[in-house]
């Protein structure tokens, strides 16, 4: 057992306890008990938390964990063994800042499957890791700058064989290309680049096997097209307009997963090569982004939390997502707190285990120097501590 004295909790984040401090009791990977701050305890040992705000472990729906830099060449030339050691270190990286679940959306080589596997069997540290194994894509412009990330597939018959080949190498949900990407030179993200008859295979074909379907979609269209197909989540979402809104207004089924930070890295890009297309690509989208999230947030949606950023981004600003949303989508404090935690276990599938302190769930926690649910920009800070299932890791 281990007693974590004296820990300042924001109740929008706990429950079953209403009062503002406490004392947890963790024993083994849970949370015993949550009693009134101040206790004695004589039979375990006691850190002294003395007032830090404690989190539930933080969530990143939206990773590529194989990605260090932003440098897409250097990516794509890595081999399996360097994309491992690679994914290990980000992996690492993202529990030191208190991230104990996250979410791979496509990794070279399915090297996030292989290091997902090793922190299960505890021969490595890391997060719980949710993969996407590769992400099925039909053909696209700049497909091949990602070609160790993509399992191509275009018609009925190709897509069955695709997804039931991420399936049986192992995958926890399917990843597919819906609208264009941002970085692939040549590809707009706003148009389609699959149809309706595709999307609803890939989502029968998962269905099938228990797996869930998450998908790369900035357009307009598509983001409907997703809906109706029964997708789970839509990552980025970046032209969604109101009719999409009202379509998942209510919804249990699907949600959208944004991924704003990454529009700053891509603009920043600009500062070093005016002319570098990706910043380009993004400052024409990004008034458009402001917009349309700006809506579905008013419109009351569930958002979870994705970042699309690479390691050297996250250590740089680790902050950088929460004050994104903040300031070019207008979400407050207390719901970016949810989005990065309870929403996103929920959209994860892991809610009854994660995403809240409460009795009886996985001692995961974050131990903030500060006052995040006033003052969202200490997520800046090196963590004091972090916990994942009630191993300090951090």
């Amino acid at each position: 057992m281990l007693v974590l004295k004296n820990c300042r909790l924001i109740p929008a984040l706990t429950e079953g306890y209403d009062l503002p401090a406490a004392d947890l009791v963790l024993d083994g990977e849970l949370i015993a008990d949550i009693r009134p701050a101040g206790g004695s305890y004589e039979d375990a040992p006691v850190l002294d938390m003395a007032g830090k705000t404690v989190l539930p472990g933080l969530f990143d729906l939206h990773t590529h964990l194989h990605s260090l830099s932003g440098n897409l060449m250097e990516n794509q030339l890595k081999d399996f063994g360097t994309s491992c050691f690679d994914t290990c270190e980000y992996a690492n990286t993202y529990l030191k800042l208190g991230y104990t679940t996250v979410r791979d959306m496509g990794s070279n080589s399915r090297c996030a499957i292989a290091v997902r596997n090793a922190v299960q069997k505890g021969q490595i540290t890391g997060p719980r890791i949710y993969s996407a194994g590769l992400m099925i894509s039909p053909k696209d412009a700049g497909n091949d700058a990602f070609s160790l990330m993509y399992n191509e597939a275009d018609g009925r018959e190709a897509v069955i064989g695709a997804v039931r080949e991420e399936i049986a190498h192992g995958c926890d949900f399917v990843k597919y290309m819906v609208s264009g990407a941002f970085l692939n030179e040549g590809s707009v993200p706003g148009n389609l680049i699959t149809t309706e008859e595709e999307l609803r295979t890939v989502v029968d074909t998962a269905a099938a096997r228990d797996k869930y379907v998450a998908v790369h979609c900035h357009g307009t269209e598509g983001i409907k097209m997703s809906i109706r197909a029964g997708v789970h989540t839509i990552e980025h979402a970046t032209l969604i307009d109101e009719e999409g809104v009202d379509m998942l207004v209510g919804s249990k089924d699907t949600f959208l997963v944004p991924t704003i930070g990454i529009f700053q890295f891509l603009i920043d890009l600009s500062k070093a090569d005016s002319n570098d297309w990706r910043a380009l690509k993004a400052k024409t989208y990004l008034p458009l982004l402001q917009q349309s999230l700006r809506t579905a947030y008013k419109a009351g949606l569930k958002f979870g939390w994705g970042t699309d950023l690479d390691m050297g981004s996250y250590v740089e600003n680790p902050a950088q997502e929460f004050l994104v949303r903040r300031d070019l989508i207008g979400i407050s404090i207390i719901d970016l707190l949810r989005q990065a935690t309870i929403n996103s276990a929920e959209i994860a599938g892991a809610a009854d285990m994660t995403g809240s302190v409460k009795i009886g769930k996985y001692a995961d926690l974050v131990v903030i120097d500060g006052n995040p649910d006033e003052d969202i920009s200490v997520m800046g800070k090196p963590r004091a501590h972090v916990f994942k299932g009630g191993v300090h890791v951090g």
